[in-house]
């Protein structure tokens, strides 16, 4: 009887429900394809190393989940300006997420962390829609030996949202046509900053 009632109890009682969240700071040194002085569409385009800071939250989710959510916030770009006021970058989720841990079969010891992730970034200077003539589009890709410090590489896309401010941009596809949208590449940097564990 004793060992009936202990089932029922086992069965009735909600199980606590945790997820792990980890908060990273990221730098990113990227060379950026800049557009100077074209408010009469007579300016130029040119290489820009900038610097861009911000934060990522990775939540792990309760288990159900095999890819983490991960949030982008407080981007800062250190180098870029406008107005005098740094060009800063709307919060957004990634897409294209793969977090993985590569290790041993044998020991079953699987530390070192594997990352790719998608960010869509709309600038502080956009006055169109999010889309890529107007934002700032990169993949990150790389890997840590620990969870705590994870380095890689940034591949992606920026438009000079010359379209949405009437401006021609300083920017030509392969048949002459204009194009608000070109390459940029760049390395980066994240950096434990934090974890928060919720279970409810």
């Amino acid at each position: 009887m004793r060992k009936y009632i202990y089932a029922v109890l086992a069965i009735s009682l909600p199980i606590a429900a945790c997820s792990e969240t980890i908060y990273y700071k990221v730098t990113m040194h990227l060379k950026v394809p800049r557009v100077y002085d074209n408010t009469q569409s007579l300016g130029y385009r040119r290489t820009q190393s900038q610097i861009i800071s911000g934060y990522l939250s990775v939540n792990k989710g309760c288990g159900d989940l095999h890819e983490p959510e991960i949030n982008a916030y407080d981007f800062v770009n250190k180098t870029h300006k406008v107005s005098r006021k740094n060009v800063t970058y709307g919060d957004a989720v990634a897409d294209e997420v793969m977090w993985r841990y590569i290790g041993s079969n044998r020991t079953g010891v699987f530390r070192c962390t594997n990352v790719k992730l998608r960010l869509d970034l709309d600038p502080s200077y956009n006055i169109g829609a999010d889309e890529p003539d107007n934002a700032l589009i990169i993949t990150l890709a790389g890997y840590g030996s620990s969870e705590k410090t994870i380095k890689g590489s940034v591949t992606g896309q920026i438009g000079c949202g010359c379209t949405a401010y009437g401006h021609i941009s300083p920017t030509r596809m392969i048949d002459w046509m204009v194009s608000d949208i070109t390459p940029l590449c760049g390395t980066f940097s994240m950096r434990r900053a934090g974890t928060i564990f919720d279970c409810k």
